[in-house]
């Protein structure tokens, strides 16, 4: 083994799986319009996600009516209280 080689077994055995766990992939764009509506927000916003809190519930929402993720309480997730909002048509 090389030094760069031992580096590089030592940085992928110290990476930890997400929090949540794995995502399905939104394959059939079911979501794809919200997902590119809050992409679009956090653009014109700086990458500040407060004011695109609405497009995230959205979003999320959208992903586990189409079971894409597991359903969660959205408060648990912080969006609870978030009145809903209709995402921006993409252009």
């Amino acid at each position: 083994f090389s030094l760069g080689a031992m580096s590089m077994v030592a940085s992928r055995s110290s990476a930890r799986a997400p929090e949540k766990g794995v995502f399905p992939l939104d394959h059939f764009a079911e979501c794809k319009q919200l997902a590119d509506a809050y992409l679009k927000c956090l653009n014109q916003n700086d990458g500040e996600a407060v004011p695109c809190k609405q497009l995230s519930k959205l979003y999320l929402v959208c992903r586990m009516e189409k079971n894409l993720m597991l359903k969660q309480d959205l408060a648990e997730l912080g969006l609870d209280g978030i009145l809903p909002a209709q995402p921006e048509k993409a252009s």
